[in-house]
């Protein structure tokens, strides 16, 4: 039984930090302010970029799934 709780509060602990992120404006990647979330992507999120911004990828970064769209 306590495995199975562990297990249940091990998914619910590890999504919920996860965003979908997508710029507001272009600019540096670390520069939590053109990120429509209000913070950095970081490795649980999802980014959509899409056509008309230039995000500069200006620090390592890993995130779970990237997506470009062509302006």
């Amino acid at each position: 039984m306590r495995l199975i709780a562990a297990a249940l509060l091990f998914l619910v602990v590890g999504t919920a930090g996860a965003a979908t992120c997508s710029p507001l404006a272009s600019g540096n990647w670390s520069n939590a302010a053109i990120w429509n979330c209000s913070a950095v992507p970081g490795a649980a999120d999802t980014v959509d970029v899409n056509g008309g911004y230039v995000v500069t990828l200006d620090t390592n970064a890993s995130v779970a799934a990237l997506t470009l769209n062509p302006g």
